[in-house]
């Protein structure tokens, strides 16, 4: 393409220019490979992720992801601090709303720039209650809402989310198990989740049984659904399920 062309359809602009070189700048290493900051590659894989650009080879989702990564760092001069959650966030929205053209991404890329200001602390954002979130999927977003004041509360309520988000089958989205354990009942009544600490070990209780019997079920899924004897189909009555001859209830 020539010059006159990136000019008339306005790409080659001074904003565009010099957005490209903080991008640059923000990325830059020295002589080294691309500088890690995400400590969990599978919310963000920094490295797979620039070879993927390099290659042009980036999905959609993955486009919106890069775009939040880089604003992130030139937005906080590459001070990382809160970079992990907000790409969490970043990966669970994105993954889990339709991005099947420009327009889901130009749409996407403008929701994550209201989210800047806030991206070094946006588990805070997220238990505002009126904070929006443009175009990322109303389910989801109340999702990231419910695990924001969860993990703010207590490292426990953290690493057992996390663990479950990384599933393979989930991929970030596990506000069924919400329901399950009556959390996201409580959270649509209350709009927080500032419960006794009594309660809060047996929601957590509940949040374990749940994701564990969930997780070893679609564990078998995509193992072989022959691994499978019994799978629970009346959710609302909270019956049993069974993998290989052991039962989760």
């Amino acid at each position: 393409m020539t010059y006159h062309i990136y000019k008339r359809f306005e790409i080659l602009t001074k904003d565009a220019v010099s957005y490209l070189i903080d991008a640059l700048d923000a990325l830059s290493n020295g002589d080294k490979k691309i500088q890690i900051h995400v400590n969990e590659k599978y919310y963000f894989d920094e490295e797979h992720c620039f070879k993927s650009v390099l290659k042009h080879d980036l999905t959609l989702p993955q486009r919106v992801q890069f775009h939040a990564y880089l604003k992130f760092l030139i937005s906080h001069k590459r001070k990382v601090d809160g970079i992990d959650q907000w790409m969490r966030v970043i990966h669970n929205l994105s993954e889990n709303t339709v991005i099947d053209g420009a327009d889901e991404v130009a749409r996407a890329i403008k929701s994550i720039e209201k989210l800047i200001p806030y991206s070094n602390n946006i588990l805070e954002y997220l238990k505002g209650t009126k904070n929006p979130i443009d175009f990322f999927l109303s389910r989801q977003v109340q999702e990231e809402k419910i695990k924001a004041h969860l993990i703010t509360k207590s490292e426990d309520w953290g690493n057992e989310i996390v663990k479950i988000e990384k599933h393979p089958y989930f991929k970030g989205q596990i506000l069924f198990i919400f329901e399950f354990s009556g959390i996201l009942e409580y959270f649509e009544q209350h709009g927080y989740c500032d419960w006794s600490s009594t309660d809060n070990s047996e929601y957590l209780s509940r949040f374990k049984k749940y994701a564990n019997g969930a997780g070893a079920v679609f564990q078998s899924i995509l193992k072989s659904s022959s691994d499978i004897d019994y799978y629970l189909i009346d959710f609302k009555q909270r019956k049993c399920w069974r993998v290989n001859r052991r039962f989760s209830c």
